[in-house]
């Protein structure tokens, strides 16, 4: 699971700590997954698309839109200037291909394109080889039969959507799947607050999916992505945020991964050290014993420091979700303590 862009000004305070905060840097530690926005609205640098590669994780997936100029402009006119443009925004992409860091380019069509078969099957004939497609319809004439065998055919993705106009069927057409939850908003769509708790009719789009994707060769993108845990480190920020305030955590990001050795963690037992700081974590007599300085400071408080937020983060996510959903639940319960000289 991942959101469509990452790089804008009102998140700064919100999600980012400062507006000098690596975005692109800050926002892969928390999602392992991103939609390339910009992308849409003019051509990016070759530049940029090799600094996408280089400053993002190993594992991290980019999903990057087709831009209007090739799915608004130039759509109706088939030919050679549609395939050049199309040619060169695939050889941009090349790099995050290459590495692996690519999921699948998005084809986002305008809401007039309404159902021309003969038209989309000669367009989807035009995409370079060597990279996976979705599409997304703005318009319920392609909701038929006729629509998923096309796609079919091209290994194409039929983009999975949660939005006003479609209604959120699913229709598994590739070897991965592909979902684009834009909010029920009015004006925008996106001014819309999704809770913990899925609607009936998302519940069911997701159970449909997962169903159709067992039966996948490769590795699902997208959807993929979404049910393979990217909700637990989420869930598992906005729970940190919660137990440490934002400042701490946003400082529990800044501590490199090489000051953190956890010696043990399951259920039962987190033991680990964050430089020359101890940690230890009791889950049956939930206790924290901890001995760096804020968190003196952060016993009054109650509220976590960032050495220990920096642990939770590093220990795998279902162990790190289940002790602070524990801490959160009960928090009173907890004793927390400095270690006895």
């Amino acid at each position: 699971m991942g959101t469509s862009g990452w790089s804008y000004a009102e998140w700064v305070g919100v999600f980012y700590p400062t507006s000098s905060e690596s975005k692109l840097g800050f926002y892969s530690k928390i999602f392992p997954t991103a939609e390339i926005d910009s992308t849409f609205y003019a051509f990016p640098k070759e530049g940029m698309v090799i600094g996408w590669d280089r400053y993002s994780p190993r594992s991290f997936v980019f999903n990057a839109k087709l831009p209007q100029t090739i799915t608004h402009e130039r759509l109706d006119g088939l030919g050679k200037p549609l395939e050049d443009e199309i040619d060169k925004f695939a050889n941009l992409m090349l790099p995050l291909n290459n590495s692996g860091k690519l999921g699948c380019l998005l084809i986002q069509l305008p809401p007039r394109y309404k159902y021309d078969p003969k038209h989309l099957e000669e367009f989807l004939s035009l995409l370079p080889h060597g990279f996976k497609y979705a599409i997304e319809f703005r318009h319920k004439t392609w909701l038929r039969d006729e629509t998923w065998k096309t796609l079919s055919k091209y290994n194409v993705a039929y983009t999975i959507v949660d939005e006003p106009l479609l209604p959120p069927d699913v229709h598994v057409t590739a070897d991965f799947a592909y979902m684009r939850w834009h909010g029920r908003g009015q004006r925008p769509w996106y001014d819309y607050h999704y809770t913990d708790r899925l609607t009936p009719s998302q519940e069911e789009a997701l159970k449909r999916a997962r169903t159709h994707l067992k039966q996948a060769k490769e590795k699902p993108v997208g959807l993929g992505e979404f049910t393979r845990g990217g909700e637990d480190r989420a869930k598992l920020v906005d729970l940190l945020g919660t137990l440490m305030g934002e400042t701490r955590l946003a400082r529990s990001f800044t501590i490199p991964d090489d000051d953190v050795k956890v010696i043990e963690a399951n259920p039962k037992i987190i033991n680990a050290k964050v430089r020359d700081y101890t940690l230890k974590m009791d889950m049956g007599s939930k206790t924290i014993l901890h001995d760096c300085g804020d968190w003196e400071r952060s016993i009054e408080t109650r509220q976590l420091c960032k050495h220990i937020g920096k642990v939770l983060l590093t220990v795998p996510e279902d162990t790190a979700l289940a002790w602070v959903s524990a801490i959160q639940d009960n928090l009173e319960a907890w004793k927390f303590q400095q270690p006895k000289k």
